[in-house]
């Protein structure tokens, strides 16, 4: 997949430990969220949305022809992974580093938080 450092690791190490289960969760957050503080996700234009669209749906596409699939879930992002590690019983989760400052944030509390709960944890 090259341009996906995580789904790129994934694929290596997950080829030795049983199947790969690629996820994207877009975040939902509380109108209350939507500020100009740093530390808060910003409102997402049309172009952001159209583009996250065709990138997914061109990601699902190159899963699809490799006979994989593409999750798509909607919904706070700690809350989402944990209801994927419990239907799926994953023990590794890896994902692309966010450069956005509230993003980075959340990425730091979502690792801390998995660790804790003993799953491996590994961003690119």
């Amino acid at each position: 997949m090259g341009d996906h450092p995580a789904l790129d690791a994934a694929i290596q190490t997950g080829a030795d430990q049983g199947h790969i289960i690629p996820v994207y969760i877009h975040p939902v957050y509380a109108p209350s969220d939507q500020t100009a503080d740093a530390t808060k996700p910003l409102y997402e234009g049309a172009a952001a949305r159209w583009w996250r669209h065709h990138s997914l749906r061109s990601l699902a596409e190159r899963l699809a022809s490799c006979g994989s699939r593409l999750i798509i879930r909607q919904g706070e992002p700690l809350a989402e992974l944990h209801r994927l590690i419990r239907e799926t019983k994953a023990n590794h989760v890896v994902w692309n580093r966010r450069m956005e400052p509230a993003a980075r944030a959340e990425d730091t509390r979502i690792k801390a938080a998995l660790r804790a709960e003993g799953i491996n944890v590994d961003s690119f």
